[in-house]
C-alpha cells in the first residue's frame, strides 16, 4: 500500500506544541521542545489506535504514528491531528503519567485552544469503530 505524503502534518505538530506551551504550566517546557524531535508517520502496525508515540528512556527523537483515517489532508483531519499530537506530546513530557492524567489534560488543553469540535470528531470516529481513543 502506498502511503500518502505527510509533510503537511508538521504544521499540526507545531500547533500542538504551541497549545501545550501556551496552556500547560510546566517548568522547562521550552527547553524540552528545543531538545527533542519528532518523526511523524502513518501507522500500519496499530490499526485501532488514533495515534501513539514510541517512548524510549533517554531518547530525544520520538516517532509518532497517526491513524490512516486521518492521513488525507483536509482542515478537519488537520485539526484532529493537532489534538492527537497534543495527547502524544503529553506522553513524551510526562512518561510516568497514565491515561487517567493524560486524557483529562488533553481535553482541557484542546478546549482552551478552541479545538472542542475536533475532540467531538475524534469521539465520533471512535464510536463509528474506525479508530479507538486511548483507554476508552
Amino acid at each position: 500500500m502506498d502511503l500518502p505524503s505527510i509533510d503537511w502534518m508538521n504544521e499540526s505538530l507545531e500547533a500542538a506544541k504551541a497549545i501545550i506551551t501556551k496552556f500547560h504550566a510546566l517548568d522547562g517546557l521550552d527547553d524540552f521542545f528545543k531538545a527533542t524531535t519528532y518523526s511523524l508517520f502513518i501507522q500500519t502496525d496499530k490499526p485501532n489506535a488514533y495515534g501513539y508515540i514510541r517512548l524510549a528512556k533517554g531518547a530525544s527523537n520520538f516517532p509518532i504514528g497517526i491513524h490512516t483515517a486521518l492521513a488525507e489532508r483536509d482542515p478537519r483531519n488537520q485539526r484532529m491531528i493537532v489534538v492527537v499530537l497534543v495527547h502524544e506530546l503529553l506522553h513524551a513530557l510526562h512518561p510516568d503519567w497514565g491515561h487517567d492524567k493524560i486524557n483529562p489534560l488533553e481535553k482541557l488543553l484542546a478546549n482552551k485552544a478552541g479545538y472542542f469540535d475536533s475532540l467531538v470528531e475524534l469521539q465520533n470516529l471512535a464510536v463509528s469503530g474506525k479508530l479507538r481513543i486511548c483507554n476508552s
